[in-house]
C-alpha cells in the first residue's frame, strides 16, 4: 500500500461526504485538536497527508452511526446473536484490521447517538456516534492486517431496534424472585447483572452460599433464558474469592422451598451489624490481592472495581491511589496506549531443565503431504497456516484432523470462524467413509484448531 493510495483514498472519502483526518497506525489522530480538525476540503486532505504520508485514514462519525463489532472481544458472536434477533439492514461495511466490523449507517433523525462499548451486553459489541471516528481503508492496522472494504453497498438509516437499544431507559429497581413483580432480565444483560448483584451482595457481608442461593433464584426465575447452571457458580466463585467491603448492614437471604416445589429469595435486614467488619482487610490489601491473583493478562480498572465491588466516588478515588503506588512499586504497570488498562508484573523466574529434557515430547501429528517428516511441534507449540483465499487453508486443517483422529491419543476440537454449518457438513461428507455421524462422534472425542481463513 503506497502513499499515494492513501492520499487517492482520503480524496474519495471527502467527495462521498466523509470528513477526515490523518490516524497513526495505533489509531492516534496526527492532529494538535483530534477530530475536530477533519477536513472536507480536496486542499486540507492534501495538506495532511503531504505532511503525513504513510498516515492511516480517520473518518469522523457525526452524523453517521457505526455499529463496530470486535472480534477479539466476541464482537462476532455478537453480530449473528443480532442479526438472528433484529436484523442487520445491508449496507456499507469495512473489514478492520483486528478482524472485526464496521456497519456504517447514517442516523436519519439526528439523535444524538453517544459512542459506548459492549452495548445492550452484548460482548464486543461497540458504537461510534457523536464525537467519534473510525479508521477507515485502505489504512495499515498495527497488526500488519490493512483494513478494506467489505461490502460497498449504499450506506442506509439505521435499524428502528437500535434507537430502542440506545434509548435512555428508565431506573427500575431490581425486585427478587418470590415479589409482586419481577423485572426480567433479558440475553445479552444476564452475565452484567448477576455479577453487580453479587458484588453489591458480598459488599454487605453476604457468604458464599448465600450469594449462590440468591443468584440462581433470579436467574431462574428472571433471567431469559437462564444462564447455564455453570457460568452462575463462576461468577459467584468470582466475587466471592474477596472480603466484604465495610461499612453497610448484612443481609441473609434464605432458601425457601415452596409445597409446590418454587422456590423464593427472603430478603431479611439483620439488626446488628457484623461485627466483623472492623477486622476486614483494607481495600489496599484487597486490590494488591486482586492483582496478583490476575496473571499476566491485561486487565481495566473497572472489572477490578466490579469483582471488589467498589461502587463509592470516595472508593474509586482510593483505588485510583492504590494503583498509583503499586505502579511506583513496580508491582503493576500501565498499557502504554490504553488509559485504563493495567497488569501484574510477574517476576518470578521458572527455571528450564532443559538438560534433562526428555525427546519423546514431540506430538506425533500427522500433516498432509507429510510435512510431519520436516517440523516438529511440541506440546503448547502454536502452528500458523497462513494463505491467499482459496489457497487451501481450510482443506489442509480438516485433513489434520482426518489423518489424526484414530491415532491421536487426545482430543482434537476444531472451530471455525467463516464457515457455516451447512457447508461445513457438505465438506466433512466429503471424506471417503466418513458419515457425519462419526465427525460428530470426533468431535466429543490434542489439536485445537482455530480456522480464521
Amino acid at each position: 500500500m503506497t502513499s499515494s493510495d492513501k492520499l487517492t483514498a482520503a480524496l474519495e472519502y471527502i467527495v462521498e461526504g466523509f470528513k477526515v483526518f490523518p490516524v497513526s497506525i495505533d489509531k492516534t489522530p496526527l492532529t494538535p485538536h483530534g477530530l475536530k480538525d477533519a477536513t472536507q476540503t480536496q486542499q486540507g486532505v492534501r495538506g495532511y497527508w503531504t505532511k503525513y504520508p504513510d498516515a492511516g485514514i480517520g473518518i469522523v462519525t457525526d452524523n453517521l452511526i457505526v455499529l463496530d463489532f470486535d472480534a477479539k472481544s466476541g464482537g462476532l458472536e455478537s453480530r449473528d446473536t443480532l442479526e438472528k434477533k433484529y436484523g442487520l439492514p445491508q449496507t456499507r461495511i469495512h473489514g478492520t484490521g483486528g478482524g472485526g466490523f464496521h456497519y456504517i449507517y447514517k442516523n436519519p433523525n439526528g439523535t444524538k447517538v453517544k459512542n459506548a462499548t459492549n452495548l445492550g451486553g452484548y460482548p464486543g459489541f461497540d458504537v461510534r456516534g457523536n464525537g467519534g471516528y473510525i479508521v477507515a481503508p485502505p489504512s495499515l492496522h498495527e497488526s500488519g492486517n490493512t483494513y478494506m472494504v467489505y461490502d460497498y453497498s449504499p450506506i442506509v438509516p439505521a435499524p428502528a431496534w437500535f434507537f430502542k437499544l440506545v434509548a435512555p431507559k428508565e431506573d427500575k429497581p431490581l425486585l427478587l424472585a418470590g415479589s409482586a413483580v419481577e423485572t426480567t432480565i433479558p440475553q445479552g444483560e444476564r452475565n452484567a447483572t448477576l455479577t453487580h448483584i453479587a458484588g453489591k451482595m458480598r459488599h454487605d457481608g453476604h457468604s458464599e452460599a448465600s450469594i449462590s442461593a440468591a443468584l440462581t433464584v433470579i436467574n431462574n426465575t428472571q433471567c431469559q433464558p437462564p444462564l447455564p447452571v455453570g457460568e452462575v457458580l463462576k461468577i459467584t466463585k468470582s466475587v466471592s474469592r474477596y472480603q466484604p467491603v465495610d461499612g453497610g448492614n448484612t443481609y441473609i437471604y434464605k432458601y425457601i422451598e415452596r409445597n409446590n416445589a418454587t422456590s423464593e429469595v427472603e430478603h431479611n435486614k439483620n439488626a446488628t451489624e457484623s461485627a466483623t467488619h472492623s477486622q476486614q482487610e483494607p481495600l489496599s490489601k484487597r486490590v494488591e490481592e486482586w492483582v496478583k491473583n490476575s496473571g499476566s493478562r491485561w486487565f481495566e480498572t473497572p472489572e477490578l472495581d466490579r469483582d471488589l465491588g467498589i461502587t463509592s466516588t470516595s472508593d474509586k478515588n482510593n483505588r485510583r491511589e492504590i494503583m498509583l503506588r503499586l505502579k511506583e512499586k513496580g508491582i503493576i504497570e500501565q498499557h502504554p496506549k490504553i488509559q485504563k488498562q493495567f497488569r501484574f508484573i510477574n517476576k518470578q523466574l521458572t527455571m528450564i531443565d532443559f538438560k534433562n529434557a526428555s525427546s519423546a515430547g514431540v506430538l506425533p501429528l500427522r500433516w498432509p503431504l507429510g510435512i510431519e517428516q520436516y517440523v516438529n511441534l511440541f506440546p503448547g507449540n502454536l502452528a500458523v497456516v497462513a494463505g491467499a483465499t482459496n489457497a487451501g487453508k481450510t482443506a489442509l486443517l480438516l485433513n489434520v484432523v482426518y489423518l489424526n483422529h484414530l491415532t491421536f491419543p487426545l482430543p482434537i476440537y476444531y472451530f471455525c470462524s467463516e464457515m457455516g454449518d451447512i457447508e461445513l457438513k457438505e465438506r466433512l461428507e466429503l471424506f471417503e467413509g466418513m458419515s457425519i455421524e462419526k465427525w460428530n462422534w470426533l468431535s466429543t472425542l490434542l489439536v485445537v484448531i482455530y480456522d480464521f481463513s
